[in-house]
């Protein structure tokens, strides 16, 4: 039973806006505005977003988090002949409009030129600043955009622009250089100190980038359709479609693998397209739309397979003969739909009446997703302060020294340092031949990853050893030991490790726990012999093990490895939580009930993300609120050879009612693209049952995957 002082801060705590309610048990009167950051950060670390916007409004004013209209005009007037105007670019962002306008306005749109920097463009603009610099008669302003893609330039660039401010004769008083750039380490600091700085964010929400659809679609070509009932229709969805895919990518990898940067072009093309073969087809080719916008118009940016799927799918929640209906809506409350057959202003002011905030649920995405993105967007903030406060800040009193905190975490990592993993020591059958005298593909794949752990283990000690001698006084603090050190002090883990290490994201100290338990869980199939359990996560390259899996059933069973799959069978023991502190100790508490199975393995330590496992019903489900990741069961891989051996889609499952769920390493999910076709940070796909609600389709817009770790 809760009392009633736990009852009141439980429901506190668990509030959807606990920022805006008052603090239990007479504390809001006595908290400062900072401390009722503090305590939202450890309460719910992800409403900080929603927090110190309050504290700076507070404090500051509500001018600093406020955004202020966009206005061309003041900051022109500060400008003058030798200060450039410098609009820094934004993902969706373009000043172009605004810059024309002034023109107008002020009588100079005759007298403007503009041009794109890039290859062969420097002497140009060079041409092009001089002829204005001196009389102004033809030219008196100049827009040089895309400053970024002239890195080699700049310099020349920069010259002139001194060359203004020291030459005997003085520019044109009406001369005036517009630059625009998005941010890039090539753009000169003097070109940067000396202009006037501005930025347009694009604007945000579904509702805005909707109504930005329409403002774009030009009238004539609105009521121009032969067949204008289905065309408006279709033509609402389509622009809807393009506003979903847009605002995923706030929800991170749960919205997409890879942020992608659709644009107008690709909406204009698209409404082009539906327009004509609307007119040149008697009825409304579905699959031909589904397939031309959605795989092809719009599939054909994405650059990652999973992600292809996900927008072919999408695209055919907003591409079905039941938009036709005027009672179909997009969401299950009923707030977003298709207006009836109208006017232009008829759909313009539908919009106007959308929700200002939309709920994950319109973009395919279970309530989890918001979470997610707040605790992604609370993490980035303290990641900028971190990085933008001086080391040492805030210090005082008895508080350490920042060379103190280093030396002892050093000696702590030095403390807990594994030895070597020595092969001399293996188990008789961990590298056993096989009967053709070749070494078996699991120890194959185990001695492999021997010689990766005692690399990093070798690079920790020699490094760890001289970061602690340099401390002291004893050495020489290298470049590579004052990056350690910088790395240290945020908690992070140092360049100089991640490049002999797995891929991880996890903060210094959980880092190292993971990497002493991985390779406790190495010596242990190494001495003991191949173990019944295989923990996934805990390997270098998981990918690796998967192939030395089939490879020794291929050897075992004489089937070809290149017809070989797995299938995926999720047990019923749930009791690797991840609240177990070791994986030793998974292993060691279940190794007593799992016999390893006569062909394929036993593996352990994956999460779903986007759903749960249901245990009881043997599939997966909705999540439930505020569990963002679910730990997956002990899942058998069996090698097998599949009723299809080329499907016409890979991304489908071949099993009934199953979900083709990837599995990656991090939950960033993107990686280098390698020659599969697949991210480096993609492992494997299995087949995972879904029961009988929702479908295949809703499960891959919820982004569910399997994740080998978390970032804690």
């Amino acid at each position: 039973m809760w009392s009633t002082t736990e009852a009141v801060w439980k429901a506190f705590i668990e509030a959807d806006e606990p920022q805006n309610m008052e603090i239990p048990c007479g504390f809001d009167g006595k908290l400062t505005t900072f401390q009722r950051v503090l305590l939202l950060k450890l309460l719910r670390p992800e409403k900080l977003v929603f927090t110190v916007p309050n504290f700076i409004s507070v404090n500051l004013g509500k001018q600093y988090v406020e955004s202020q209209p966009f206005d061309l005009s003041a900051p022109f007037k500060a400008a003058g002949p030798d200060t450039p105007v410098i609009f820094v670019l934004s993902s969706g962002a373009d000043p172009s409009p605004y810059l024309f306008k002034l023109s107008r306005e002020l009588g100079f749109y005759e007298k403007l030129r503009v041009i794109s920097l890039g290859q062969g463009q420097g002497p140009k603009a060079e041409a092009l600043i001089e002829d204005a610099v001196k009389d102004g008669t033809r030219l008196k302003w100049v827009c040089l955009q895309n400053c970024h893609l002239a890195g080699s330039w700049m310099p020349k660039l920069e010259a002139i622009l001194e060359g203004l401010s020291t030459a005997g004769e003085p520019p044109h008083k009406d001369f005036r250089l517009f630059l625009t750039s998005m941010p890039s380490e090539t753009f000169p600091v003097t070109i940067l100190q000396n202009g006037i700085k501005l930025t347009n964010e694009p604007p945000k929400g579904l509702r805005a980038n909707v109504r930005g659809s329409y403002t774009d679609i030009d009238e004539e070509l609105f009521d121009s359709c032969e067949k204008p009932a289905p065309w408006k229709k279709l033509l609402f969805g389509m622009c809807f479609f393009h506003a979903v895919i847009q605002e995923r990518r706030k929800f991170g990898a749960l919205g997409w693998n890879i942020r992608y940067d659709w644009n107008n072009s690709d909406r204009a093309v698209s409404v082009t397209m539906l327009k004509n073969y609307l007119d040149e087809q008697e009825v409304v080719p579905w699959t031909t739309l589904q397939y031309v916008i959605g795989v092809v118009n719009y599939g054909g940016r994405v650059t990652d397979a999973w992600d292809q799927r996900a927008v072919s799918v999408i695209y055919k929640n907003y591409c079905v003969p039941e938009l036709l209906d005027d009672e179909y809506r997009f969401d299950s409350e009923g707030a977003y739909r298709i207006p009836t057959e109208g006017k232009m202003n008829h759909y313009k002011d539908y919009i106007d009446e959308l929700p200002m905030i939309e709920k994950p649920e319109i973009f395919g995405l279970h309530a989890n997703a918001e979470i997610t993105f707040q605790k992604k967007e609370a993490s980035e903030l303290l990641q900028n302060v971190i990085f933008l406060s001086p080391v040492g800040a805030g210090g005082g009193g008895s508080a350490k020294k920042p060379e103190d905190i280093v030396l002892d975490i050093a000696r702590n990592i030095i403390s807990k340092m594994p030895q070597k993993l020595d092969p001399d020591e293996a188990h008789e059958v961990t590298y056993r031949l096989d009967p053709s005298g070749a070494l078996n593909s699991l120890g194959l794949f185990h001695s492999m990853e021997v010689i990766k752990f005692n690399a990093m283990i070798v690079k920790m000690n020699k490094t760890l050893s001289g970061l602690e001698s340099a401390m002291q006084g004893l050495s020489v603090m290298s470049t590579e030991l004052e990056s350690m050190y910088q790395s240290f002090i945020i908690q992070k883990t140092p360049s100089n490790w991640e490049n002999l290490c797995y891929v991880s994201l996890k903060p210094l100290s959980a880092w190292c726990e993971d990497l002493f338990e991985r390779t406790a869980v190495m010596d242990t199939w190494m001495k003991n012999g191949p173990p019944k359990l295989y923990w996934l996560a805990g390997m270098f390259f998981p990918q690796g093990f998967m192939t030395a899996v089939l490879q020794q059933h291929s050897r075992k069973t004489k089937i070809p490895i290149d017809t070989l799959s797995f299938q995926a069978e999720v047990k019923k023991d749930q009791r690797n939580s991840p609240l177990c502190p070791l994986a030793m100790k998974v292993e060691n508490e279940v190794s007593m009930d799992y016999e390893p199975p006569s062909h394929g393995v036993h593996v352990y330590g994956m999460f779903i993300q986007g759903a749960r496992w249901n245990v009881d019903q043997g599939c997966i489900e909705d999540s439930r609120m505020g569990e963002l990741f679910c730990p997956m069961p002990i899942i058998w891989l069996e090698p097998i050879i599949p009723a299809v051996l080329k499907p016409a889609d890979p991304f489908v499952s071949q099993r009934e009612l199953c979900y083709r769920c990837p599995m990656y390493k991090t939950t960033t999910r993107a990686g280098t693209l390698s020659t599969t076709g697949h991210s480096t940070n993609y492992v494997v796909c299995l087949d995972i049952p879904y029961g009988d609600a929702g479908g295949e389709q809703k499960w891959v817009g919820c982004g569910v995957a399997m994740l080998c770790m978390l970032d804690d």
